[in-house]
């Protein structure tokens, strides 16, 4: 049988035959090409057998030459191939010429080959009665979505790993990959980071998006005898063996990675580097090698089979490659290879870029860092060589962490989305209230009024990133400050990462506190709370859609920063942009901190990709590990779309209800006087009401834009207040003593004074 429609025989043809197929993979990345998606694919496709079938390429897509016969091992694979004789046209190098050339090539050159690609999909999908097609070329193949969904009416899941959403729009068929993902049934990405730029960079529903991240192969963790000859002979002797594995091209940062061992070699004159690889960088590497006398330190070993590299790396002591982004935005779309480290036991240091963030849990499993900065490459690398405690107890949680990876487990995730049927509908991040409520309240009756401030810096609201901020408004919040003990207003005041580290602000709220006039907690913005390691993007502005140990190390530096300004723990938590979740309060249980203000009643579904707070009204309930966390929403309510008088019609015309946070930042005063009736029939037992201190600054936010806006929330904020204590009774009440009535206590030894518990109020 020939290139075109050459299919491995034996009991692979035999059991797509007989078997239960009903899922196509496309891609051009199955073996005998080699690299991280091969890795992937191969991998599912192995797991997944007998209901997956594989159509690929009989070329080197960088070539155009054919494989070698010998070179593939179609017949060893667990799962049918079929190869056609390309995917997609051979990569030529030169400028893409006008648009007459461009078009030429087109009719030419990539009309028939994707005519012939569809032509060997469809045999394929009408011979073994395919059901789902999974295609694993998003820029090349992404055109397969129209004919296969709107002619033929298969469910099409785009599979994406990163770099290619990463990287600039530079041809035409890039600037279609917005069009191919809408149009597709569903998308599987590796990371929450390939997630994170699919929502925010080509708007695409988060709903749509399954994030299946990459796993470790079974014989990753068990070592496949020594490692080859030439390698042992060049560890023989010495002191400290490190290894680096990837392909040699610039984002995996290697040249840096050499810079730094000169550091290295400096201290620890014993140590040895093995660069496990090939690409375009090898021959610059092996001349910066020779010229920075690191011959004898430093060599490449390029062409290594999957059994001699599993060798090395449990014969290895530590794992290092400074991964990057690039300046056209190609990046890590995961790092399986930190995990496939971590699978034999090793330290990792690793560059922060995309989604190594995710494979790497820094601190934990390895060190991240810079990965362009050679200074804290080679500080992290010394640091792990001269701590063996440390680099063994990293190396243990990296083989736990890849154990909890394993590619069955992911298997099992893409198996039940092949499972479904239409478009794939994930749930946004959301909480999930108890039943039992923290407390008991009645319709009618007046509820205790707990005030929040959000005490953030100024910054435009469309530009989260770590620069670009200012504080400014301690004269207006010291005002508002005062005003509020006319009505015996306590207020918690929630205080970002630059506030905390502002002397003169820090210094105002510890006078306040320690006079017994303020309580304060803790308020995460992201982009602005170190480590930031993640992608800045909207998508990830939101804190319950970071990794659940990036969150945590965010909440852990605030807690550390908070203690240092006032000697004891936060009391509360806020999540920026209401972004919180189930996940939330089991962080807080483990910080100990009681209490969760982080979602907003019924907020909806924000298009970049915010939690789903649709479901939630204003009342407080019991969460976290020991529910030891009092997750109290701020305050909203549903309202009806027209004139405010519809209000008292409220209960019979919900469908034109829509969600309005109760706030004096938003609303009118006549408004915000019924809403408070509307939130007294709910019968919540608390209401926590809340607003920004940068709506008090002229500038300071888009409620605030000029001086004239912030003079009018300033004073509606207090003719709100005034009303509510006054007029219609609502009872203060403060952070500790909301802590005491649900018998709540902070954890660890340095807990808020005023919030130990007296028993239920």
């Amino acid at each position: 049988m020939g290139q075109e429609g050459q299919e491995a025989g034996g009991r692979q043809a035999a059991m797509a035959s007989t078997g239960p197929t009903d899922t196509l993979l496309i891609s051009r990345n199955i073996p005998p090409l080699i690299g991280g998606s091969v890795t992937v694919y191969d991998a599912l496709a192995r797991a997944l057998a007998p209901r997956i079938l594989v159509l690929t390429g009989a070329e080197d897509p960088q070539t155009g030459l054919p494989f070698a016969r010998e070179a593939l091992e179609d017949e060893t694979l667990d799962y049918p191939v079929h190869r056609i004789r390309r995917l997609r046209p051979p990569v030529t190098k030169g400028a893409a010429g006008g648009f007459a050339r461009r078009l030429f090539s087109f009719l030419l050159r990539d009309l028939p080959t994707m005519l012939r690609v569809l032509a060997a999909s469809l045999r394929l999908i009408l011979r073994y009665r395919i059901r789902n097609v999974v295609i694993g070329e998003l820029v090349y193949g992404g055109w397969l979505v129209f004919p296969l969904r709107y002619l033929f009416g298969r469910r099409v899941i785009l599979y994406c790993h990163g770099e290619e959403i990463a990287t600039e729009a530079e041809s035409f068929a890039d600037r279609l990959r917005p069009l191919y993902l809408r149009h597709a049934h569903g998308i599987v990405a590796v990371s929450a980071f390939c997630k994170s730029l699919i929502v925010s960079q080509h708007a695409i529903a988060p709903e749509r998006i399954a994030v299946v991240p990459n796993g470790v192969r079974e014989e990753a963790f068990a070592a496949a005898g020594q490692p080859p000859p030439s390698v042992a002979s060049f560890w023989d002797g010495a002191s400290h063996r490190l290894v680096a594995l990837g392909r040699l091209v610039a984002r995996k940062g290697h040249m840096v990675l050499l810079d730094a061992f000169l550091r290295v070699a400096e201290a620890f004159p014993g140590a040895r580097l093995a660069i496990l690889g090939d690409g375009p960088l090898r021959k610059r590497l092996e001349a910066r090698i020779a010229e920075t006398g690191l011959a004898g330190r430093v060599r490449i070993f390029p062409g290594l089979q999957d059994a001699d590299v599993r060798a090395v790396l449990h014969a290895a002591d530590l794992f290092v490659l400074p991964t990057r982004t690039m300046p056209d935005g190609d990046t890590e779309g995961f790092g399986l290879v930190f995990l496939e480290a971590g699978a034999a036991g090793l330290p990792v240091v690793a560059g922060a870029a995309g989604g190594t963030v995710e494979a790497v849990i820094d601190g934990k499993t390895g060190l991240l860092v810079n990965g362009a900065d050679a200074a804290a490459v080679s500080e992290a690398i010394i640091h792990l060589l001269a701590d063996s405690r440390l680099a063994r107890r990293m190396g243990a949680a990296g083989r736990r962490a890849a154990r909890a990876a394993g590619w069955h487990r992911r298997a099992r995730q893409l198996a039940g989305l092949l499972d479904g049927s239409g478009v794939f509908a994930e749930p946004r991040p959301h909480y999930t209230p108890r039943r039992e409520r923290a407390a008991a309240g009645m319709p009618g009756t007046p509820p205790r009024l707990l005030l929040t401030v959000d005490c953030e810096e100024c910054f435009p609201w469309t530009q989260r990133t770590p620069k670009g901020w200012w504080l400014a408004g301690q004269k207006e919040l010291a005002a508002f400050h005062e005003a509020l003990g006319a009505y015996s207003i306590r207020p918690l005041y929630l205080l970002t990462h630059p506030v905390l580290e502002d002397e003169a602000f820090s210094t105002l709220f510890a006078a306040w506190r320690q006079a017994g006039r303020a309580d304060l907690g803790i308020h995460n913005h992201p982009w602005v709370t170190p480590p930031i390691f993640e992608w800045l993007n909207a998508y990830n502005s939101y804190p319950c859609n970071l990794p659940a140990h990036l969150e945590e190390a965010k909440i852990a530096r605030l807690l550390a920063l908070f203690r240092t300004r006032f000697k004891s723990a936060p009391l509360a938590y806020r999540a920026g942009r209401w972004g919180g979740s189930d996940r939330t309060p089991e962080l807080l249980s483990q910080a100990g901190i009681p209490l969760d203000l982080s979602p907003a009643a019924h907020m909806l579904p924000a298009a970049d990709g915010g939690p789903d707070h649709a479901r939630l009204g204003p009342h407080p309930w019991r969460a976290g590990g020991q529910q030891d966390v009092l997750v109290l929403p701020a305050a909203g309510v549903l309202w009806p779309r027209g004139p405010d008088g519809l209000a008292f019609f409220a209960g019979s015309m919900r469908p034109f209800l829509r969600p309005q946070r109760f706030s004096p930042e938003m609303h009118p005063l006549s408004r915000l006087r019924r809403m408070a009736v509307a939130i007294e029939k709910t019968g919540t037992p608390v209401v926590c009401l809340s607003l920004h201190a940068s709506s008090l600054v002229a500038g300071g936010n888009p409620y605030a834009r000029d001086a004239d806006a912030a003079r009018r929330i300033f004073q509606r904020s207090l003719a709100l207040l005034a009303h509510l204590v006054r007029d219609r009774g609502w009872q203060p009440i403060s952070a500790p003593e909301l802590v005491r009535m649900n018998g709540l206590r902070p954890a660890g030894p340095q807990a808020h004074a005023d919030a130990q518990p007296e028993g239920m109020a």
